[in-house]
């Protein structure tokens, strides 16, 4: 994670450990008004060299919290090849014969899966239904037990709203911005049924008005054609449930697997 992801995680959990609101948590940090701090969060301006120092000495916890990241993104800077991949790259494959499944030398299956990319959301939401979209995306083999049907694409996380670090579990289950996620598309005819919110962890809604979002569903109401999408970051305030019509949902694609696992 960056220094910013960083500080900005710390902030959330400042505000639900009774730190209270952005613009308190700012005057503690220094500054006199919310907008200041807002485009340091925001990325606006650059991060002042003593603002972690500043937000560690808050809280213990927070303190923890921070050291722990930023030696893992030190580690994530210095890596370490300590493996030989068994996956080679196969000149024979997908770029040769553009076939979506295809074999590697060592018998393995690959899928090619298009990408979309977190800058495209606004794009594929305009675009989705024309088949030239998707001819300059790029791909990525994810290695399959076997040839899957339907439609598959891998989204990249944007934004907050799924992650959640209250707990060790939740952190795991955390989509981090910039995480690739595989969607499967369930068809419109799948929809008039309950949809498999307690097998499903998470799901993308491409929705006319609200645009592309990575959200649980905790509620389908058949009858009425509506579903409840909560997020998984625990600030009510800036990321409450919400409910949609499917009348007005253009696409669902059920999250494979949220843990960055496929088969």
């Amino acid at each position: 994670m960056t220094d910013l992801q960083i500080i900005k995680i710390a902030v959330g959990k400042l505000k639900s450990t009774g730190f209270g609101n952005q613009k308190e948590i700012g005057k503690l940090l220094g500054y006199s008004n919310e907008s200041s701090f807002s485009q340091v969060l925001n990325g606006k301006v650059p991060l002042p060299t003593d603002l972690i120092t500043k937000i560690m000495s808050l809280n213990d916890d927070i303190k923890n919290f921070i050291l722990n990241n930023k030696e893992e993104s030190v580690t994530e800077r210095k890596p370490k090849l300590e493996a030989k991949p068994l996956r080679l790259a196969d000149p024979l494959g997908f770029e040769a014969t553009s076939d979506r499944f295809y074999s590697l030398p060592d018998d393995s299956l690959i899928m090619q899966t298009p990408v979309i990319p977190y800058k495209a959301w606004g794009s594929y939401l305009r675009g989705h239904s024309d088949p030239e979209f998707y001819a300059d995306l790029d791909t990525i083999p994810l290695p399959v037990d076997k040839k899957h049907f339907g439609s598959y694409l891998i989204f990249e996380m944007g934004g907050e709203s799924m992650i959640n670090i209250t707990s060790q579990e939740m952190a795991r289950k955390s989509l981090w911005p910039g995480q690739k996620i595989v969607g499967r598309d369930l068809s419109r005819d799948k929809w008039k049924y309950k949809l498999h919110i307690n097998t499903t962890e998470a799901w993308v809604i491409v929705h006319r008005t609200e645009g592309i979002v990575v959200k649980s569903i905790i509620d389908h109401d058949v009858d009425s054609a509506q579903i409840t999408l909560h997020s998984w970051n625990p600030d009510k305030e800036n990321y409450p449930d919400f409910t949609v019509s499917l009348n007005d949902v253009e696409q669902i694609f059920n999250i494979v697997d949220p843990y960055n696992k496929f088969g």
